[in-house]
């Protein structure tokens, strides 16, 4: 499973399928999340104080500083794209 910034898979960080879905249901998504998510909910979601302990119980909380990083990638006049998960 990959989380890109666009469809063009520019700038992704690339995950086993286990731990893709574990990152989405940290994140508060459904595993099953295929498609596209506003960067500003996703920021949110990151932002969420329950969504570390939901990393850290399924194991994934070091993806986190890698989908944050992902995300200040984005410059400021971008801050509506959308991140595709596939």
């Amino acid at each position: 499973m990959r989380v890109a910034l666009t469809s063009d898979k520019g700038l992704e960080l690339d995950l086993a399928y286990g731990n893709a879905y574990a990152l989405l249901e940290a994140l508060g998504m459904d595993a099953e999340s295929v498609g596209e998510i506003p960067i500003t909910t996703l920021r949110k979601r990151l932002a969420d104080p329950a969504t570390l302990p939901r990393a850290v119980s399924r194991h994934v909380e070091h993806y986190l500083p890698r989908l944050e990083r992902l995300l200040a990638s984005v410059p400021e006049e971008d801050q509506e794209t959308l991140v595709a998960w596939a």
